[in-house]
């Protein structure tokens, strides 16, 4: 019987000679799938691991970043505030731009609220001003001006009868500077 899987002399000795390269060729390609599995993979897990750190520290990075900006507009800003014992002052330097503006201010209310859910105290001056309404509108204008801690908090008009003045009624509030701002200030330069 004839043998399918038989060869020529010549293919069996080229089988032969070739038989050693072919084990090599196997045994390299086995050896670069070890050197990939070995080397390559857990290389890739640990770029990824780093990547996800890096981002993750960057994040963090970021977030101090906010974090401090946001503590050096705040600390700017309480400076900014009046301090409850510069209230009065406050009374006095709205009067001289009343009187810049020829506005008559009668009496000023002063009123000071203690801080709830750790808030800063406030204050507010009420008061009566009455002048021609472009003196009154520019006096208003220039009041707005003065500084971001004043807000116009209620403001009601009325024509005065047998003028041409106006009478308004202002409610300016305020917040004052905590007097532990100035310890947490040190802290914060420290």
């Amino acid at each position: 019987m004839n043998n399918p899987f038989s060869f020529s002399t010549t293919a069996t000795k080229t089988l032969r000679f070739l038989q050693p390269i072919m084990f090599l060729a196997i045994a390299v390609l086995l050896g670069c799938m070890a050197i990939y599995v070995g080397l390559v993979l857990p290389t890739q897990e640990r770029l990824a691991k780093t990547r996800e750190t890096l981002n993750a520290l960057r994040q963090q990075h970021l977030s101090e970043e906010t974090a401090k900006t946001t503590q050096q507009v705040l600390s700017r800003f309480w400076q900014d505030l009046p301090t409850q014992q510069e209230f009065t002052h406050l009374g006095v330097q709205i009067s001289t731009l009343a009187k810049q503006n020829k506005v008559t201010i009668p009496g000023m209310d002063y009123q000071v609220q203690a801080s709830k859910k750790k808030m800063a105290p406030r204050g507010s001056i009420t008061f009566q001003a009455l002048g021609s309404y472009d003196a009154i509108r520019r006096f208003i204008y220039q009041l707005e001006k003065t500084g971001p801690y004043l807000i116009i908090k209620k403001l009601t008009a009325e024509r005065i009868k047998k003028t041409d003045h106006v009478a308004f009624t202002l409610q300016i509030v305020t917040f004052f500077r905590p007097p532990s701002f100035h310890a947490g200030a040190k802290e914060m330069t420290s």
